[in-house]
């Protein structure tokens, strides 16, 4: 224990919880001769001005409580704004705390969080760890990597920041302007990873040209060149993504009776968001990608390359 701690917790009630520090007896000693020579210079006085004087004495010392209060309070109140302020604008967040809806899926069905283990296990494999196999994909495609599109209603446009001369379907299917989410793209670049790492490779690179390539990252195979074009652009944007939404939670160790040194625990419990909500969204308002149709229309905005 520092002397600094030590010293504010010797005059510490044992019978409370509070920091509360008593006078030493030298100060007890003090006040005792202060007020005895106080009483004796009062009892000299007559009985009127003894009268004036404490009742002068009572005012000032409410006065000055009073003003010293009111100081500390604003010092306080200021400080705290001031913290608050700086706090909100240092960490990059809106000072209006007030919630906004990105997508049409947030609009009508909100954020909903709820408790998620998250397994961060070397060992112990889920069936999205497992060897490729149909069950493995399988087990992917239904988190969405094959995801299609949704179509926003051309009223809707500005809510989403959609620009006017972008793709839309055509009128004879009920127009509107072609968009996707962003988390099944996330998953399907993870997919896509783990398809064309070493580990996976001869067994995906055999599929292309066949039924079983769909949802593959060997569907529609062009050749490495434009694989290795796809795989980075995938890597970077769960780069980009991991960087953007950083996990700035901590992780500890532990001994083992297999392992000589420590060894890291990765898995934790968090509030995230309901994934099968999110799906069970997307599912009602996805449209067939097999049946739906684009064309150019004159308000169409012709960019230079690709985005």
């Amino acid at each position: 224990m520092s002397p600094k701690f030590t010293k504010m917790t010797e005059f510490r009630d044992s019978s409370s919880d509070d920091d509360t520090r008593y006078a030493s007896m030298e100060d007890i000693a003090e006040k005792a001769l202060l007020e005895q020579a106080e009483s004796s210079f009062l009892h000299k006085l007559p009985s009127h001005r003894v009268w004036k004087s404490t009742g002068t004495i009572f005012q000032a010392i409410t006065l000055t409580s009073l003003f010293l209060s009111l100081l500390l309070n604003v010092f306080a109140w200021s400080n705290l704004a001031g913290f608050a302020h700086e706090s909100l604008h240092s960490s990059g967040r809106q000072v209006n705390p007030s919630w906004v809806p990105r997508s049409p899926l947030e609009r009508d069905i909100g954020v909903h969080y709820h408790e998620q283990f998250i397994n961060g296990s070397f060992e112990k494999k889920t069936i999205y760890r497992e060897k490729a196999s149909k069950e493995v994909d399988d087990a992917w495609l239904a988190l969405g990597t094959d995801a299609g599109s949704i179509v926003i209603p051309v009223d809707d446009a500005p809510l989403w920041g959609i620009e006017r001369g972008q793709v839309q379907r055509v009128e004879e299917q009920g127009g509107g302007y072609m968009a996707n989410l962003f988390v099944f793209h996330d998953l399907h670049c993870l997919n896509f990873i783990r398809q064309t790492s070493r580990w996976s490779w001869d067994h995906y690179r055999a599929l292309a040209g066949t039924e079983e390539s769909r949802g593959t990252a060997f569907e529609d195979y062009e050749g490495e060149e434009v694989l290795e074009v796809h795989f980075s652009h995938c890597l970077d944007m769960l780069r980009q993504e991991i960087m953007c939404n950083a996990n700035t939670r901590i992780y500890t160790q532990w001994w083992t009776a297999t392992h000589k040194g420590p060894r890291q625990d990765f898995s934790f419990t968090d509030q995230c968001k309901d994934f099968d909500a999110i799906l069970g969204w997307f599912n009602e308002h996805a449209v067939d990608m097999n049946n739906t149709y684009v064309r150019k229309r004159p308000e169409s905005v012709i960019i230079p390359d690709t985005p």
